[in-house]
């Protein structure tokens, strides 16, 4: 009897110990992950993606935040600003294909990290996702792995198909957003 008491007094213990945050376990493993699970994407282009390829002014803001892991090593949230002509002409397809390309994540603390990505876009009837992934090359999680995935709706997916088929031009396009870093540099 004594032995079940005090087996489920330590049951007990370990249960509030861990509803209270108390860690049970002698060491808990290093944060591995940066992850910025609330953010925005949205996108423009000039003077507008149509059927017909052609050299776009690309403008692309970003903002995520709250970002987490490894203590308050990023201030708390990131952003990512850039605004270029595109490298190739493009079209409103070109939403939907692969892509490659670099940006510059800043951080609220005030440091970057240069993120080299590549692009897969997965397609469903109810919308699209977006994957861009890279390494970072320099600066803050240098080494480090960066993920983008964004989703666009059904929507967002017949605006494009829609100007795929002498619709609309695309002008601007918003995503819901994630951003992570992994593994960081220990």
């Amino acid at each position: 009897m004594r032995k079940n008491l005090a087996l489920a007094a330590a049951m007990l213990l370990a249960g509030i110990g861990g509803t209270l945050g108390v860690s049970t376990t002698a060491s808990a493993a290093p944060l591995t992950t940066v992850s910025c699970t609330i953010g925005q994407e949205h996108q423009t282009y000039s003077p507008g993606l149509t059927l017909t390829p052609a050299i776009q002014q690309s403008t692309t803001t970003s903002q995520y935040g709250p970002c987490v892991g490894l203590g308050d090593s990023t201030g708390g949230s990131a952003k990512i600003d850039s605004s270029k002509p595109t490298q190739k002409p493009i079209s409103c397809l070109s939403l939907l294909q692969t892509a490659s390309g670099q940006y510059t994540i800043k951080w609220a603390n005030g440091k970057t990290s240069t993120w080299q990505w590549n692009l897969m876009v997965n397609q469903a009837s109810s919308g699209f996702t977006r994957v861009q992934s890279g390494k970072i090359t320099s600066g803050l999680f240098a080494g480090s792995t960066a993920t983008r995935i964004s989703t666009g709706t059904g929507n967002d997916l017949n605006q494009i198909l829609g100007c795929a088929t002498g619709g609309a031009p695309v002008t601007s396009a918003t995503y819901a957003s994630t951003l992570l870093i992994s593994p960081l540099p220990l």
